[in-house]
């Protein structure tokens, strides 16, 4: 599946974008979360299209569609004490796999609070294993944080599941090095035109 823009001047060379994964999913993102132009990503780093996967968890159908997805993933293997993910994007999506499953959920903050409690994980834990979930993975550089923050409160993260993996620059290296699977529902790869 592909999905491909017309040139602009301003822009230079509009990437080929390449789907594969869940068609539903693919078609979804294809249609309405695919953003062209100049873009910063979280690792600081620059693309010229971007994954807009905040506003299509605004829209209950994709909501209950990669809901359904996760859920199937793990229906089988209910091991994982809980289901974890760093706010904003992956708030969505671990509270409604953690209804769907009754694995109850912790929220993940990107940096401690510097009142009340004073807490970086949100959410009652005490040890065992978590399924990370996340709504884009591009280096990976944000779910290891998350992944780092788990491990230093004395839990183990098994495996992550991602609804769009950027697959042409996620670093590998750091998921294998930690032993932890990273399963995309979606993966997604852009070439210059």
């Amino acid at each position: 599946m592909r999905k491909t823009s017309r040139s602009s001047k301003k822009l230079g060379a509009v990437p080929k974008v390449i789907f594969s994964g869940n068609k539903e999913l693919c078609n979804e993102i294809s249609r309405s979360g695919i953003k062209y132009g100049r873009f910063k990503t979280t690792s600081g780093k620059y693309t010229n299209f971007y994954v807009d996967i905040k506003g299509l968890f605004s829209m209950p159908t994709f909501l209950n569609a990669v809901t359904k997805e996760i859920v199937d993933l793990v229906k089988y293997d209910f091991n994982y004490n809980y289901i974890a993910g760093m706010e904003l994007g992956a708030i969505p999506i671990i509270s409604t796999v953690s209804y769907e499953t009754f694995i109850p959920m912790l929220m993940i903050r990107k940096e401690q609070k510097k009142y009340g409690t004073k807490s970086q994980i949100e959410g009652y834990h005490d040890g065992g294993k978590v399924l990370v979930l996340e709504d884009v993975v591009n280096t990976g550089g944000s779910v290891i944080k998350t992944i780092d923050v788990l491990k230093k409160h004395g839990l183990q993260v098994i495996t992550v599941i991602c609804v769009v993996c950027r697959s042409d620059s996620v670093n590998f290296d750091e998921f294998n090095k930690r032993n932890i699977e990273l399963v995309p529902l979606v993966t997604i790869s852009g070439t210059k035109k």
